[in-house]
């Protein structure tokens, strides 16, 4: 990892220490420059969140989507940021950043003895989210794991490991490492899931996203089924004014059911209604809406599906 091929992958890593070691009016500086650098220098990235934003906003206009692609944007530069917080920032600093709203929720679920998965999805500030899931589970007893997809650059890969699992006392899980999650919600812990990547046949059924059917992830609800976890749905958000506000919403009761299509299409609900809340911080880089005989990305205008 030290050969001159990752030395970049390091240079990144020296400067995120740095960001987390800045105070509040330079990390907000260093967000928004990184985010107006990756909007000019991503264009096939930028052409993706484009089309994203007129499959799931055609009620806005032109120039209100791009002034939206151009706060995504900044949040992205953000979230280098808030990763940089969620690796290397002291305590103090990341719990004078945040608000947690619905503790009861949280707290309810995790003296029913059994794990809770917190579900979650891709926002922009979602490490600086898992790192303070964390800091909650600790007052109650719980251990947090979180599954993830693991990097091609396996110095932020290790990195990854290394500094976020510094701040977490369960691991890091491949989203290939199935059986490792069930035995962790088994063990009565908890685990944090994203549940809006795109999903294969096997493991995914069509649901409606922002009015599209898209493929999505029924795994976690046959996780759920087979360890009888609480799924705990689990939002974390930056506010106007820089801070962050954690939300533990009340369980998904009658999930998982009979009906996984119906279960996919209450969780992709609730990730709309929050990316509707905060448009800006959704993810919008994923090619999420093609599907067979259907693809907004190619070289082709983008029409509207009726």
């Amino acid at each position: 990892m030290l050969a001159p091929r990752y030395w970049p992958s390091w240079l990144v890593l020296g400067l995120g220490r740095l960001v987390a070691a800045s105070p509040r009016p330079v990390r907000r500086v260093v967000g928004r420059w990184l985010g107006t650098l990756a909007r000019r220098l991503t264009g096939r990235r930028k052409a993706i969140a484009t089309t994203n934003l007129e499959i799931c906003f055609p009620q806005l206009t032109p120039a209100q989507r791009d002034r939206l692609l151009c706060q995504h944007f900044h949040a992205l530069g953000h979230g280098f940021v808030e990763t940089a917080l969620a690796w290397w920032a002291k305590n103090p600093t990341v719990d004078a950043l945040t608000h947690t709203n619905g503790l009861d929720n949280l707290e309810a679920a995790a003296m029913n003895g059994r794990g809770v998965i917190l579900l979650s999805a891709h926002f922009t500030p979602l490490a600086l989210g898992v790192r303070m899931a964390q800091r909650q589970l600790d007052d109650l007893g719980l251990i947090l794991n979180a599954m993830y997809k693991a990097p091609a650059d396996p110095v932020i890969d290790r990195a990854m490991q290394v500094h976020r699992g510094a701040h977490m006392r369960g691991n890091l899980i491949s989203h290939r490492q199935v059986e490792h999650a069930i035995t962790c919600l088994k063990r009565g812990e908890a685990l944090w899931f994203a549940g809006d990547q795109k999903a294969g046949q096997r493991l995914g059924v069509a649901a409606d996203f922002f009015g599209q059917p898209v493929q999505t992830h029924v795994s976690i609800f046959r996780i759920a089924r087979l360890t009888r976890a609480t799924l705990l749905p689990y939002f974390f958000r930056q506010q106007a004014d820089g801070r962050y506000t954690a939300s533990f919403l009340p369980p998904l009761n009658g999930l998982p059911s009979r009906d996984e299509a119906a279960d996919a299409a209450r969780v992709n609900a609730l990730i709309e209604a929050e990316a509707r809340h905060v448009p800006a911080q959704y993810f919008w880089l994923h090619r999420r809406f093609r599907r067979p005989g259907y693809d907004p990305y190619s070289n082709r205008a983008y029409k509207p599906q009726t």
